[in-house]
C-alpha cells in the first residue's frame, strides 16, 4: 500500500530477475559497508559494499543488487601464488535476489527455451537428426546465455 512518489527512482535502468523487463527501478532502501582486507599487513585496504533493494515498476517485484567498489575503481585484482601471479576480474555487479542463475521466471527465456527444445523435438521426430542436434546446440546456448 505505498505511493510511487514514496520512493526516488534509480538513475539508470536494470533488468528486473522476474519479468526480465529492463527499466528504471524504484529505490526503497540504499544501505553500505566498508570492509577491510588484509587487517593489519602492508597490503590492507578496504572495499566500500553498497547494496540497493528496487522495486520493478513493470511487474512490482523486489530485486536485491550488491555493489563492490574497491579503492583504484579498477575492475582488476591482482594477487600472487607462489611465482606465479594471478588477475581476477571482480564482479561489480550481483544480483542477490532473484538470483541470476534463476532464469524460471523470465518469461521471454522459459519461451525461447521451450521454443528451440520444442523444434529439437520435432526435427528428431521427422528424422532430421543433424538439424536436430543443431537446435539442441542452440537450447544449451540459450541456457547459457540466460
Amino acid at each position: 500500500m505505498s505511493k510511487s512518489s514514496e520512493y526516488s527512482m534509480t538513475d539508470k535502468t536494470f533488468r528486473c530477475g522476474h519479468c526480465g523487463n529492463t527499466t528504471v527501478m524504484q529505490k526503497i532502501a540504499v544501505n553500505r559497508y566498508i570492509r577491510t582486507i588484509d587487517k593489519g599487513t602492508p597490503d590492507q585496504s578496504q572495499v566500500e559494499y553498497e547494496w540497493y533493494v528496487l522495486v520493478c515498476c513493470t511487474c512490482e517485484e523486489v530485486n536485491l543488487i550488491e555493489y563492490s567498489i574497491w579503492p583504484d575503481q579498477e575492475k582488476k585484482y591482482e594477487f600472487s601464488y607462489g611465482d606465479e601471479d594471478i588477475y581476477e576480474i571482480e564482479p561489480d555487479e550481483k544480483y542477490l535476489y532473484p538470483s541470476s542463475n534463476d532464469f524460471t521466471h523470465l518469461k521471454e527465456a522459459s519461451t525461447i527455451l521451450k521454443r528451440t527444445y520444442q523444434e529439437a523435438l520435432n526435427c528428431f521426430q521427422s528424422g532430421l537428426y543433424t538439424s536436430s542436434v543443431i537446435m539442441c546446440r542452440k537450447t544449451v546456448e540459450c541456457l547459457c546465455i540466460i
